[in-house]
């Protein structure tokens, strides 16, 4: 359950940041930086 909270907050940390800084390139590394929190690798 942590887990996911945790995971939903970095999605909507990265979309709100990208939104500030009108810079959607900021979302490029999002899915590796979420893998990462789940400790699964992703190529």
């Amino acid at each position: 359950m942590e887990t996911g909270r945790g995971l939903i907050a970095q999605l909507e940390g990265a979309v709100l940041l990208a939104k500030l800084y009108d810079d959607p390139s900021r979302l490029a590394n999002l899915w590796q930086q979420m893998a990462g929190l789940l400790g699964i690798a992703r190529s």
